[in-house]
């Protein structure tokens, strides 16, 4: 005979176990979604400030002279630079001293940069401190190569300033861009002219992604993305007027 204050175990039976299977399973399905949607927004707004990051830092290259060549230019040959150009030499892209590196940016910040990519000369040299290259929370980032005219597009930079690239210096004009390694890291992509600061823009859900090509010298490629109805490239010169090419100001 069992005793009076005896508890007796839970009986598991196979419809009890299946419906707690079923719960926990709808449980998964609201929970995943409003946890990709929060990750989402926090790459987005990680994003959007490492891009005001990079407006003051360009903003602080031209103002300070940065690369102490006795003029005031802005640093347009890409992110990296923002941190590991050194002081004098003007944007010949000459192997980066360590010691010496402007460091306007975090290592984190420029080592997301998709257009230097260890294309620098003495790169390995700076390893440690920028790092291999990595997006930065789910973004990368880059430097646009030309800009919209009436007459077509011309270059940032001046030509010749850096090899291999044509550019590296510009006196009144910058613009860099941030885009999410695909649509499910971030629904807007960002860009920081110097006239007139920081924009967004919706890829589009049909943009596929970033893709890595090649080795240490990688290249990138992207597809399907679109901004206000226009493909997206990294060829894509920076719009004469980004309003009107679907870009819109920050509330």
């Amino acid at each position: 005979m069992k005793g009076m204050g005896e508890v007796r175990a839970p009986q598991w039976t196979l419809r009890t176990l299946i419906a707690v299977v079923v719960i926990v399973a709808v449980l998964v399905c609201v929970a995943v979604p409003g946890l990709r949607d929060s990750q989402r927004a926090s790459n987005e707004v990680a994003a959007s400030s490492a891009m005001g990051s990079l407006y003051r830092a360009d903003e602080d290259f031209r103002e300070n002279d940065r690369d102490n060549d006795g003029a005031q230019n802005y640093w347009v040959g890409d992110v990296y630079g923002l941190f590991a150009l050194t002081p004098a030499s003007a944007g010949t892209l000459q192997p980066p001293d360590p010691a010496r590196m402007i460091r306007l940016i975090e290592p984190r910040l420029a080592a997301a940069d998709v257009t230097a990519c260890g294309n620098w000369p003495g790169a390995v040299a700076v390893q440690d401190a920028v790092g291999r290259w990595a997006p930065r929370s789910g973004y990368v980032f880059f430097a646009f190569a030309r800009y919209e005219t009436t007459a077509g597009s011309e270059p940032f930079g001046e030509s010749g300033r850096i090899a291999a690239r044509g550019r590296g210096l510009n006196a009144t004009r910058f613009a860099l861009c941030a885009m999410p390694l695909n649509y499910s890291q971030g629904h807007q992509m960002f860009i920081a002219y110097s006239e007139f600061g920081i924009r967004r823009g919706d890829p589009g859900s049909s943009y596929d992604g970033i893709y890595r090509r090649g080795g240490q010298r990688a290249t990138f490629q992207w597809t399907g993305a679109k901004v206000g109805g226009t493909p997206f490239t990294p060829e894509v010169p920076f719009p004469r007027s980004p309003g009107g090419a679907g870009w819109s100001s920050f509330d």
